[in-house]
């Protein structure tokens, strides 16, 4: 067929002194092939889509709210308490299936902010997953004031708030919380970097 183009093409009153040439073998084979492909595709994408397992789980409806930037210290201490215990009555009245904090959770982590922020944090109703912020792990200027190293500075999050990275699943949908500080350039913790990209 493709190389009875050009009569097919005059049939349907294509000039003769614009006839095409005939299309070399060296470019009819990978041509044909080409087309024998998407001759096949199509007759694939005409066929019944695979059924999927059931999952009785996924399709139901949900809600979660996500609230950013607490940061404890950043707009007057007691002023952040207050606005924090707020979001917490307001997030609880909405009835969501779950919350999720995005860091900035404290502007300094120390004993007060974190005691602090994990009291009105337990005032949640429903699950609350925290992500850190850059004043919550890494932070340059605190961490070199205080002569802190970056494990250092990693496992004292941890140890405030648990899991820096992780993935959690709800009705049938998994929901992967990153730290985005391990994406930052001047982070060497090679290992840690390779553990965290793995989740993707």
């Amino acid at each position: 067929m493709i190389r009875h183009l050009p009569t097919l093409m005059r049939s349907k009153g294509f000039p003769r002194d614009r006839e095409p040439r005939l299309w070399p073998m060296n470019f009819v084979k990978p041509l044909t092939t080409l087309l024998s492909a998407i001759a096949a595709a199509a007759a694939f994408a005409q066929q019944e889509p695979a059924q999927e397992p059931a999952n009785p789980a996924t399709g139901q409806p949900f809600t979660f709210v996500q609230i950013c930037d607490p940061q404890l210290g950043k707009g007057g201490y007691e002023h952040d308490l207050k606005t924090f215990e707020q979001a917490v009555v307001q997030t609880n009245a909405l009835k969501p299936d779950f919350a999720v904090i995005c860091g900035d959770l404290v502007s300094r982590l120390n004993e007060q902010s974190v005691a602090d922020i994990n009291r009105i944090k337990a005032g949640f109703t429903m699950p609350a997953h925290c992500v850190p912020g850059n004043h919550d792990v890494f932070w340059g200027p605190q961490d070199k004031r205080n002569n802190i190293t970056q494990p250092q500075s990693l496992a004292n999050y941890r140890k405030a708030f648990g899991k820096d990275y992780y993935s959690f699943e709800h009705k049938g949908h998994v929901f992967l919380c990153a730290n985005s500080m391990l994406w930052r350039t001047e982070v060497e913790l090679e290992e840690e970097i390779r553990k965290h990209d793995q989740m993707f």
